[in-house]
């Protein structure tokens, strides 16, 4: 389910609960339906769930509805799924996997029309096996959610902001390791609202869609999830929050580098080059700014700095979070990106005569096997 199915989010789980389906939203479509619903697989793709790869690669039946979602070693294998694509735009229809249907239309009107038809499947083992599998994956991920690590694990970090948001929060997430952990920790209710750069290259993004989200959402409140890369690109933005009085909560991933840029590097089998920044304290310049700036360097200090936020209602408070550089692994490790770690390990020892620093060798197993 992509963007295109935005607006049709009651109709979409009416049809899904009838017909006993276990779905995966595009990260655009984050939050359509709650990411807490039962039948819910969390996105697909570098940044989703390994259950949701699993689905993919056992479906007989691929619906597609209002989504143009590009990463084609996600879909179903080439001829393994018959696929039925909904889009307004014709273009699209069959532009991704190969359709056996094709119906250019917008997605409520069609949904809505299947409705109409009552119950059109009943068994219930391909979802109940789906469901069997997310289980054992949020099992795997609360351990991370726990994590209590100084400098703090991004994960928890995360999590906390998960657990305390607002049922109608505006999260402005930026493109980077702030996406990756969003994707997966954050779990977008409906009544919130989501916004990402769509093709996840736009760096910078979250502090201009923050501005605009609290003045689209005057009465909301809106937090932004940044890196320090992205955040440095277009910091200077800052005081625009600081002159408009707009009560937005920056949170900044704060770990001296491009830290997925540094995981794109070694996946694809090359040696770490300029992924390093300089430490700014940006808890500082949120103050010289004008607005409020609390560096936080546990998660202790992390959630007190969270919880003074929400109280702040004037001005635009930023925390500078020192973080772990965790690896943000895929759901599922494929084929391709296994060859590449094995070859960047072995790039590394050649040139350092040591073995480089590697997730957690039960995350590799969990998420490869």
């Amino acid at each position: 389910m992509g963007w295109g199915a935005k607006e049709s989010g009651e109709e979409v789980t009416s049809f899904l609960e009838k017909n006993n389906i276990p779905f995966v939203q595009t990260l655009p479509a984050k939050g359509t339906i709650s990411d807490d619903h039962p039948n819910s697989l969390g996105n697909v793709g570098k940044l989703g769930t390994k259950p949701a790869y699993e689905a993919m690669k056992n479906a007989d039946l691929l619906i597609l509805l209002g989504s143009n979602y590009p990463y084609l070693p996600y879909l179903p294998n080439k001829g393994q799924a018959k696929c039925i694509q909904v889009d307004l735009k014709a273009e699209n229809l069959g532009k991704r996997y190969s359709v056996t249907t094709a119906i250019q239309a917008d997605v409520y009107d069609v949904v809505h029309a299947l409705n109409k038809k009552g119950v059109l499947r009943d068994n219930k083992s391909f979802l109940q096996a789906c469901q069997k599998n997310m289980d054992n994956w949020n099992k795997w991920m609360q351990e991370k959610r726990e994590l209590d690590t100084t400098p703090i694990s991004p994960e928890s970090m995360v999590a906390y902001i998960d657990q305390t948001a607002p049922d109608d929060l505006v999260y402005s997430i930026d493109v980077g390791t702030s996406t990756s952990w969003a994707a997966r920790f954050l779990h977008v209710k409906r009544n919130q609202k989501f916004a990402i750069s769509a093709w996840l290259g736009t760096m910078g993004c979250g502090l201009p869609g923050a501005i605009a989200g609290q003045i689209v959402f005057p009465k909301r409140r809106v937090l932004s999830l940044i890196g320090d890369g992205a955040f440095s690109m277009v910091m200077q933005d800052f005081v625009t929050a600081v002159k408009y009085k707009l009560p937005i909560i920056f949170v900044i991933i704060n770990n001296q580098k491009l830290a997925f840029i540094e995981y794109e590097q070694q996946s694809a089998g090359q040696l770490n080059y300029e992924i390093n920044l300089a430490d700014i304290d940006f808890g500082k310049f949120a103050q010289a700014a004008g607005g409020i700036g609390i560096t936080v360097k546990s998660n202790d200090k992390f959630k007190e700095a969270l919880d003074q936020a929400y109280q702040t209602k004037d001005k635009p408070v930023l925390i500078n979070a020192y973080v772990e550089d965790n690896a943000p692994l895929p759901g599922k490790i494929v084929l391709d990106e296994a060859k590449g770690f094995a070859k960047f390990g072995q790039e590394y020892l050649e040139n350092y005569w040591k073995i480089p620093e590697l997730p957690p060798f039960k995350d590799i197993l969990r998420q490869f096997f």
